[in-house]
């Protein structure tokens, strides 16, 4: 299946399939909101693993950072 990619005006990524009448509907919902195209992904998986994959890669990217912020924050109170 290929899925559009589809660029909210808040920045968030959606995965949309396009080869549906629904999935079209939704593109074309999202592009009258003020979306923009970012792209095609070509997959055989279904969009709910898709979404799964990337939002794994970035929770741990937040988990990381947040770590920090608390070490930072830890820093800061002992002084």
């Amino acid at each position: 299946m290929q899925y559009v990619l589809i660029q909210m005006p808040s920045g968030e990524i959606k995965i949309e399939d396009n080869s549906t009448h629904i999935g079209k509907k939704r593109v074309e919902k999202f592009c009258n909101q003020g979306a923009k195209p970012a792209g095609t992904i070509e997959s055989h998986l279904p969009p709910i693993q898709l979404r799964r994959g990337i939002s794994h890669e970035a929770r741990g990217r937040y988990e990381a950072e947040n770590a920090k912020l608390y070490s930072l924050r830890r820093f800061i109170d002992e002084l």
